[in-house]
């Protein structure tokens, strides 16, 4: 990305050739038409036919081949949209490569406050919905410096990131009922099967130490889903026969008996590594252009940076293609929107 003082000089080239080229909100919109009908997007919502009689500057048209009305914004992201010349600027600063806040983005474009939130919310909650199925997950508490602003999630009189303590206090409870159920099921087991269970669980528990990475029995237990005592038993037994070892804090590192098991480690280590600092990237752009967010919505930020960091899935001409797929998104879906327990990032 690019600095801060050329990241917003650039946001007011892309703005001042908004101006030029889409003057009025219908000089806009026949822009995001004519894009989405050289992109094959542009179709009725009844026979699916591409022949429709569109004049600029309309919404509503004739279809030429069933012969019934058509609303060209209708089942797309902008529908029921008025400000589209709002619209395309921040399908063009995102499609640049750029971030920009809501007050800003207000303030460049000369509407409510309120208006420039849920235009750059709406772009947020699809770039959400594209996350690829590799994305990583992290947790809330690796974005700890920037969780200091309050949302209809955050308990009264208490800090903003006690948000992300209620999440993992319940991550906890969870995983001790499935710990609690899998024991009720487990009663009627032999005692060699108990034992090819907790056999199973330790090389589980082996599987996610790291030559470089300490972990505590806590840490492994939110990893593996294991229950707490198994953790414990298996760290200990691990360490008895020289396959993991203990520091002072009560942390395990894998201890490298083979150069198979060392090449594992060193591929896990740098993955974990990898995910980390991918989180920190995304941190630091955060916190340089919004400064401080609320857990809530932490999901819809972390998406906009992934668009602004990944060029080479989110060029020119991909924001207003995603205006025309992505399916409506309704008011109440943007208040009721709460990020997910594990959030996703794609390294870049």
């Amino acid at each position: 990305m690019l600095e801060r003082f050329e990241n917003d000089g650039e946001i007011q080239k892309i703005w001042q050739t908004v101006l030029s080229s889409a003057p009025t909100d219908s000089d806009a919109l026949d822009i995001f038409c004519q894009h989405w009908r050289q992109n094959d997007l542009l179709r009725c919502g009844y026979c699916g036919s591409t022949d429709l009689d569109l004049a600029p500057g309309n919404r509503k048209c004739r279809c030429d081949n069933c012969g019934k009305k058509v609303w060209v914004t209708s089942e797309k992201l902008l529908e029921r949209a008025e400000r589209f010349q709002a619209y395309l600027a921040a399908a063009l600063i995102r499609e640049a490569g750029l971030f920009i806040s809501g007050a800003a983005f207000a303030r460049l474009t000369e509407v409510q406050t309120s208006t420039a939130y849920n235009i750059l919310r709406k772009f947020n909650i699809a770039l959400v919905n594209q996350l690829p199925p590799g994305a990583k997950e992290i947790s809330g508490r690796l974005m700890k410096m920037i969780i200091a602003k309050r949302t209809r999630e955050t308990p009264a009189q208490l800090h903003p990131f006690a948000e992300q303590e209620l999440i993992d206090e319940e991550i906890f409870q969870n995983s001790a009922e499935q710990d609690s159920g899998a024991s009720d099921c487990t009663q009627n087991k032999s005692v060699e099967e108990e034992q090819d269970d907790f056999a199973r669980n330790t090389e589980l528990v082996l599987g996610v130490l790291s030559t470089e990475v300490g972990m505590t029995a806590d840490d492994v237990h939110l990893k593996t889903g294991i229950a707490i005592g198994i953790v414990t038993g298996g760290l200990f037994m691990l360490e008895l026969n020289g396959k993991a070892r203990s520091v002072p804090g009560g942390k395990y590192f894998l201890c490298v008996v083979s150069a198979t098991d060392q090449f594992q480690a060193r591929e896990d280590s740098q993955l974990a590594e990898s995910v980390r600092l991918g989180a920190i990237k995304y941190l630091s752009v955060i916190g340089e252009y919004l400064h401080r967010v609320g857990r809530k919505g932490l999901q819809h930020h972390l998406a906009a940076v992934w668009c602004a960091l990944d060029r080479a899935t989110w060029g020119p001409g991909s924001l207003i293609s995603l205006s025309g797929m992505h399916p409506p998104v309704p008011y109440r879906q943007m208040l009721e929107y709460v990020s997910p327990p594990f959030l996703k990032i794609v390294i870049c």
